[in-house]
């Protein structure tokens, strides 16, 4: 990672800085056992680890996304060759200035830290994707050739889920729609998507696919072949009915 001074920056004060997140950045897909799906009732309850204020964290990659000067660099001070083709607004945040075709943005950016100032010097779009993702260069930098491995670093999902405290049964790291692949490139999937030298256990639940198709499902979701629907029903019920007969026999033993 390089940085700029002269990029102009606009941070809000927070908890965690820009360059530590970086330096932190240096189970294949999740399967649910009957046991965990019996549990689920009580997995949702709030941890008391003092994991700070934050409970979750959107991370929007924009993978083949708009170019950052058609969106929030417009460069409107820049020569020709380099400044965005649309004309740059206003913010709520004074002297900052972004994309007309951002206009809820600006008037809400002052709840926002706007980095302009993050970069890095590799071309190749797999490699580089590594880079965005885990703050740390690929094992193969310049490289579209080399296949996610266990020796890349984790993703920043992968490390929050080894640092925070999940509940049992529940993914910590949560990808959707689609992991970023790169069909011309030889090595077809970007590194940096999943645990890397974390272990498989720390790999994102990946959910694919539209939700309104009446065939969509998960499927690191999906029951095992010998469970069936019915099947997980009756030990629902079976567990029901012997957590009742356990409160009966508390009761009874309190009043001998």
């Amino acid at each position: 990672m390089r940085y700029h001074p002269s990029a102009s920056d606009h941070r809000r004060p927070r908890r965690m800085t820009r360059r530590e997140v970086v330096q932190v950045g240096a189970s294949s897909l999740l399967g649910l056992s009957a046991a965990d799906l019996l549990r689920a009732s009580v997995l949702g309850a709030p941890s008391a680890d003092g994991f700070g204020r934050a409970k979750r964290c959107i991370f929007i990659f924009l993978w083949g996304g708009p170019s950052h000067i058609d969106t929030l660099d417009p460069k409107p001070e820049g020569p020709e060759s380099i400044r965005g083709p649309f004309q740059p607004i206003a913010t709520t945040t004074p002297d900052v200035q972004i994309s007309e075709l951002l206009p809820q943005l600006a008037a809400r950016l002052d709840q926002v830290a706007l980095i302009r100032s993050l970069n890095h010097t590799d071309p190749a779009h797999l490699s580089s994707a590594h880079t965005a993702l885990t703050g740390q260069l690929a094992p193969v930098p310049r490289s579209d050739a080399e296949p996610p491995s266990e020796r890349d670093s984790p993703h920043l999902g992968s490390l929050l889920a080894k640092l925070h405290t999940v509940p049992q049964g529940l993914p910590g790291f949560v990808t959707m729609p689609w992991q970023a692949l790169h069909p011309a490139a030889p090595g077809g999937q970007a590194p940096g998507q999943r645990g890397g030298w974390l272990g498989h256990a720390y790999d994102p639940l990946l959910i694919e696919g539209d939700p309104s198709q009446p065939n969509w499902e998960v499927p690191a979701l999906r029951l095992q072949d010998a469970l069936t629907a019915q099947r997980l029903t009756d030990r629902q019920q079976l567990l029901s009915a012997i957590d009742q007969q356990r409160l009966v026999l508390d009761r009874s033993a309190m009043g001998m």
